[in-house]
């Protein structure tokens, strides 16, 4: 199961090689939408269950629907992305979950917010299981034990500026898929 967070980065719960049927896409901003005043926080806002994956310049398999997106359009994009296209029931298996394949949540709430409190968008507050251990890496880029610090329940990253996604390997971490349905449950998602 594979989880992505983008927007400026995408943040990947996933079974090793497992890219594609059935991975979530989790989706996280700095912003809502812009106000100047607002904290500058990453904050998931939205998911996407994944059923198919489109090689974006791979027209002939892109649906009618999709062909005026600007990856199928624009050279910059069309050789190095794909297309993800969702079920319309939300399926881990194992739990039990009422939901669509694909949603956002309409407003913040903490629980939503992987930035620390009082820190830049860079540090985020995670819980405590996420730490990387002697058998365990971590998220990909963030191996570097120098950058978690470990707090009671919580463990605090100072994640890396480069990278658009970010990977957990679920298997060794079981926990997320159950920390991510606890956000989905929380009823105060669209659709």
């Amino acid at each position: 199961m594979s989880w992505l967070v983008p927007s400026p980065f995408k943040l990947i719960f996933r079974r090793p090689r497992d890219y594609s049927t059935g991975s979530l896409v989790t989706y996280a901003s700095g912003k809502y939408r812009y106000v100047s005043t607002a904290p500058d926080l990453h904050v998931i806002f939205g998911w996407l269950q994944i059923e198919q994956h489109l090689a974006s310049n791979d027209f002939a398999t892109i649906p009618l629907w999709a062909r005026d997106h600007p990856h199928c359009k624009a050279d910059t994009y069309r050789n190095l992305d794909f297309m993800y296209l969702s079920p319309n029931r939300l399926h881990i298996p194992g739990v039990e979950i009422e939901k669509a394949g694909a949603g956002w949540f309409p407003h913040f709430m903490p629980e939503l917010c992987l930035t620390a409190p009082n820190q830049t968008r860079s540090v985020w507050q995670l819980p405590a299981w996420f730490a990387p251990g002697t058998s365990t890496v971590g998220f990909s880029y963030h191996r570097d034990l120098a950058r978690w610090k470990r707090d009671g329940c919580s463990i605090f990253l100072r994640t890396v500026g480069r990278g658009q996604e970010f990977v957990l390997d679920t298997e060794a971490y079981p926990e997320a898929l159950q920390w991510l349905c606890q956000l989905l449950r929380m009823n105060l998602t669209i659709p």
